[in-house]
């Protein structure tokens, strides 16, 4: 057995070098071979990110994610990690979507103005962040189990998305902000039919709680919680689970920072400042958990941290 892998590992570039996308579904033999057709689909990927066709890609990735080295349905062991292979097939596809996706791009970000970016960001822009996380996620985990064959396209996927996409965005976005511009977004702070922020509470709890009598509304509030991560979320609520999910957006309160920003989700009437940099709710700190709960009992509620909530037992939480 182990004179014939090696043989098939000295073989397997010429192999390889006369095969078409298709004839590489369904050849099934040894491990190495196996690992010799990851990699030359990687090099397909790196080679052809300008022109890349992401369904010829993924094709591939999901017919060898299928079969005996890739597979999810067999177990995996140290000699043959399949969840290492089955990742690295994950992140092929992730970077071929990526790529694609910057050539839909590839001469910026064109749009009249800042709401049209705002709603493109929503509809499509955010992809380049997820497409990105799961990459990353996908290429960790194979490296983890010393796969690192993964490692030239993960310097070509930073380089495009953190001297390519984030600098671009920003540069489009930053247009818009420009006090001298036409736009005026500073001195309003408003997008047409994009709730502020600052509205959060008045047009996403309180018609729930006057829903019914008793009516609860539980709110997450996470600084890491990201769009593209929410969109993942509603995707996966929506077609797994027997929930119906919508998802939407606001503009962040201006200063960006987390004291103004969990204030302004709060119930009040009026937002001030005090020099230390407090942020008051209708005259009352909120620079603690404690005190953010005191503001919630107007509309008999309470404020806690996650790590108190998830120390509890089951029924101690419950009852909490």
């Amino acid at each position: 057995r182990l004179s014939e892998e090696v043989a098939a590992l000295i073989h397997v570039e010429d192999y390889f070098r006369g095969l078409e996308i298709a004839d590489l579904l369904d050849v099934m033999t040894f491990h190495a071979v196996e690992r010799g057709i990851a990699s030359r689909l990687r090099e397909r990927v790196h080679q052809t990110a300008d022109v890349i066709n992401p369904d010829e890609v993924r094709s591939i990735a999901t017919r060898r994610q299928a079969g005996h080295w890739a597979s999810l349905m067999v177990n995996d062991s140290p000699v043959v990690p399949r969840r290492a292979l089955h990742a690295v097939y994950d992140a092929l596809v992730a970077a071929a979507d990526f790529f694609a996706l910057r050539n839909q791009h590839r001469d910026g970000f064109v749009f009249p103005d800042a709401t049209a970016l705002y709603r493109a960001y929503e509809d499509e822009l955010f992809r380049f962040d997820q497409l990105y996380r799961h990459f990353c996620e996908a290429a960790d985990h194979a490296e983890a189990q010393g796969w690192n064959i993964l490692k030239p396209l993960r310097e070509l996927i930073e380089d495009c998305y953190a001297n390519w996409y984030v600098p671009t965005l920003a540069l489009t976005w930053g247009k818009f902000l420009d006090p001298q511009g036409t736009t005026q977004l500073l001195s309003k702070w408003q997008l047409e039919q994009i709730p502020n922020q600052q509205e959060f509470f008045n047009l996403q709890v309180r018609p729930r709680l006057e829903e019914a009598e008793n009516r609860k509304a539980y709110v997450i509030i996470s600084d890491a919680f990201r769009y593209e991560a929410a969109q993942e979320l509603t995707k996966e609520l929506n077609g797994t689970y027997r929930f119906e999910a919508t998802l939407a957006s606001q503009l962040g309160v201006l200063p960006s920072y987390t004291a103004l920003g969990m204030a302004s989700l709060l119930p009040h009437l009026s937002l001030s400042f005090k020099l230390n940099g407090d942020v008051l709710v209708d005259g009352k700190s909120t620079s603690s958990t404690e005190l953010r709960g005191e503001v919630l009992e107007s509309v008999e509620g309470m404020a806690c941290n996650a790590s108190e909530l998830v120390a509890m037992k089951k029924e101690q939480g419950r009852e909490f």
